[in-house]
């Protein structure tokens, strides 16, 4: 892949996202409650939690999508002090479901991704082609380029979505549930590609149901009722049963070489067997 764009403000030394006491309201109703939470630059960070504890709406705030008590920084700066054109170059975002014209073709869709680097009206440079072209090939759907999004199966469109975040080349990323409609081959090469890309420094930030996958991040935050509960490196003992207890000790972590993952707990409720209790 070609080399990121990098902003000035990504070597600071403050956090890729910082909350301090946010909070959040939809429809009248309390979602977040005075949130405080700072993602250090250049870690694979994964948001995880039951059904409506309010990952995905966390993630909205982070990303600046909603109206919030408290402050949000992104790189040591206030979210809405940062221009909005800095912002798009700065912090890239995959949405749930994420909508695009289904009679765009894949190629158009992608190169959405190189606006915030292009001038008004301006069209598309020698640079921005070969981005796309390297993102599209690097999540297999170059084969698509020419063919609309309507044309294309869940699992295509969603390939072509997360090229799209990828032509961007922001230090920052954030997304939500971008393992939606992908088969397990799939779900690998993503994180394969997520584990490259925090590497060469980009900070990510991911909302995952997929619980075993979510362990193969650097580190964890897990969400219940719209407070945070935990925050911890996955390889700590302490995250994994934070884990465990958050889903209500109904999955077991458990070391399969040298990878974690979460396995069904199929004993009676009160013969849960700890992370770190159980048989390697």
């Amino acid at each position: 892949m070609a080399n990121r764009t990098d902003t000035p403000s990504q070597h600071s030394l403050a956090p890729a996202l910082s909350a301090a006491g946010v909070s959040v309201q939809l429809g009248g109703q309390p979602v977040l409650h005075e949130v405080q939470l700072q993602l250090q630059r250049g870690r694979w960070t994964s948001i995880i939690g039951p059904n409506g504890a309010g990952k995905s709406t966390l993630l909205k705030a982070l990303a600046g999508l909603l109206p919030l008590q408290g402050q949000v920084e992104l790189l040591g700066q206030p979210f809405d002090k940062v221009p909005a054109r800095e912002r798009a170059k700065t912090m890239a975002w995959l949405g749930q479901s994420e909508r695009a014209l289904d009679d765009m073709t894949a190629f158009d869709t992608v190169m959405l991704g190189r606006m915030p680097h292009q001038n008004w009206l301006a069209t598309a440079s020698g640079q921005d082609i070969e981005i796309v072209r390297q993102v599209m090939q690097s999540n297999h759907v170059w084969q698509f380029k020419d063919r609309s999004l309507a044309e294309l199966s869940g699992g295509e469109r969603q390939r072509v979505m997360l090229a799209r975040v990828l032509a961007v080349q922001a230090p920052v990323v954030l997304m939500d549930e971008p393992l939606a409609n992908l088969d397990p081959p799939h779900q690998t090469e993503w994180l394969l590609d997520m584990r490259a890309l925090v590497q060469s420094g980009v900070s990510l930030v991911s909302v995952l149901h997929e619980v075993s996958i979510a362990l193969q991040a650097d580190d964890l935050v897990i969400v219940d009722k719209g407070r945070i509960k935990h925050i911890g490196a996955c390889n700590d003992p302490a995250t994994r049963a934070a884990v465990e207890a958050v889903f209500e000790h109904r999955i077991h972590v458990r070391q399969v070489g040298q990878v974690w993952t979460a396995v069904p707990n199929l004993q009676p409720l009160g013969q849960t067997v700890y992370a770190d209790q159980a048989p390697q």
